[in-house]
């Protein structure tokens, strides 16, 4: 199964990590966004990944290569941003059978994806309490009967989550016309491989559209939970510690010596131009010499 991997926007709302970054390479975790939707598809068992790029390209080029996880990787030029079916019309030359469309900032569970190439043709559909927000599927039984967008009276509480399996045949119908916001719709194509075949709505357990900075923050937590722990090197807690930046030199106040008796955490220093520090709540002095003035900040 050949996956197309839409990875050619900036990420608007995603502002400002996109403004020299591609959303789809935001870091999630230990990998860019991308590469997750990537390794999930290889895991459902795509062989071959097709990556349109557009902003910032040369970003997803240099991180995947001709070959990643063990598939041949090709990529596509979207010139303009003209919606999602104009970016799989650009992968159209890669094409060669049955296909999937993924988007690169959506992250889907292993087992629902490989569910879904399973059932070809079909699409992706998540469960919602509020479908009014979304894309809805209208079904009968698992069949798909059409699409809906942001309807007030939702047929079903089944989203439209953004991950298609077409039929070879799809590789003529991506040339649909402009739609009322000036883009060519993955959905358009849709509606024509509803017509012409039997397409299955595949329930996914778990979904997640990365648009927002928060979401971005979800898909951390997500992708950090799955990854295995470990802990190197000897952790002491700490009642002084020091960083510097640029001349500015900042102490923690020692807790034995506290009038007030407050009970002081253990403090984890990152580096970098402006002190961070991980736990709870604590007092900082900064000297004379960093401010003018003596002061004291709570963190």
């Amino acid at each position: 199964m050949q996956a197309v991997v839409l990875a050619a926007g900036q990420g608007t709302r995603m502002r400002p990590l996109t403004d020299h970054t591609p959303k789809p390479m935001l870091p999630v975790a230990d990998r860019p966004l991308v590469a997750h939707t990537a390794d999930t598809a290889i895991q459902a068992g795509a062989d071959e990944l097709i990556f349109v790029v557009g902003y910032e390209a040369e970003a997803v080029r240099s991180y995947f290569g001709d070959e990643y996880g063990g598939v041949p990787v090709s990529f596509a030029v979207q010139e303009e941003q003209l919606g999602t079916a104009d970016a799989v019309a650009a992968a159209k030359e890669h094409l060669e059978g049955p296909f999937a469309v993924l988007n690169g900032d959506n992250l889907y569970d292993a087992e629902s994806l490989s569910g879904l190439f399973d059932a070809a043709p079909s699409v992706a559909a998540y469960r919602v309490d509020d479908p009014t927000s979304y894309g809805v599927l209208s079904t009968e039984g698992d069949t798909i009967t059409g699409i809906v967008e942001k309807p007030d009276d939702p047929p079903t509480d089944l989203a439209n989550a953004g991950a298609y399996v077409f039929p070879a045949e799809a590789r003529d119908w991506l040339d649909v016309p402009l739609s009322d916001r000036g883009e060519r719709e993955i959905t358009d194509v849709l509606a024509k491989v509803i017509e012409e075949s039997t397409v299955t709505a595949v329930a996914v357990d778990r979904w997640l559209d990365v648009g927002r900075p928060w979401e971005l923050l979800e898909a951390n937590e997500w992708k950090l939970g799955q990854l295995d722990r470990r802990l190197d090197g000897e952790v002491r807690a700490m009642r002084t510690c020091a960083a510097k930046s640029s001349s500015r030199r900042v102490q923690s106040s020692n807790p034995a010596s506290s009038s007030r008796g407050q009970r002081w955490s253990a403090l984890a220093l990152i580096s970098g131009r402006t002190p961070t520090f991980v736990g709870r709540p604590f007092w900082v002095k900064i000297p004379t010499s960093a401010t003018g003035s003596n002061s004291r900040t709570r963190f």
